[in-house]
């Protein structure tokens, strides 16, 4: 009595995870007896996700010495990083990656590169294994020799974007 919790859960996961642990036929009418004043919050539109990573992402390395050519390429990254992300968590998560990595690997790699590298290990950590078999999509063939200009011609990111848009069943499957 007089005591109120509070429970925030994605109600088709937890009445599926009922339904296999309990052996329960119908999980959402089970979640109904327990749960006696749901509130549902609307979707936030993709648009306002994807200007709100990138805004996160473009923070994360706004105090970085970058050259117009890599400011360049970044912004395409955080479109493409953007996409990929599916969570507020998970753009937090490449912010703070990025702050970390962003200041250690500026002169060595394109930080665009890294950025979509990364995105790709949060939402499918399968599509990094794949780059790792597949090193000489990245290189070129030559897998002791990174080629910088391989983001500006779209290769890395072509092949990427390729795997991630098959969605995360894709990890699965590699």
């Amino acid at each position: 009595p007089k005591v109120v919790y509070l429970l925030s859960y994605d109600p088709g996961i937890v009445s599926t995870a009922l339904e296999t642990a309990l052996g329960v036929t119908d999980g959402r009418a089970y979640l109904e007896k327990i749960v006696h004043l749901p509130v549902v919050l609307p979707t936030v539109p993709a648009g306002t996700f994807h200007a709100f990573a990138i805004e996160r992402l473009r923070d994360a390395v706004s105090d970085l010495n970058l050259s117009p050519l890599e400011a360049r390429d970044l912004e395409d990254a955080f479109r493409l990083a953007a996409a990929m992300l599916a969570t507020p968590r998970d753009v937090e998560r490449l912010r703070t990656r990025m702050m970390y990595l962003g200041e250690i690997l500026l002169t060595q790699v394109n930080l665009a590169d890294v950025l979509i590298l990364e995105a790709a290990a949060i939402c499918a950590p399968g599509v990094v294994q794949w780059i790792t078999r597949n090193v000489e999509i990245v290189t070129e063939g030559d897998s002791d020799q990174y080629h910088p200009d391989l983001l500006a011609r779209g290769i890395f990111q072509t092949e990427l974007v390729a795997q991630m848009r098959r969605g995360r069943a894709v990890d699965d499957q590699m």
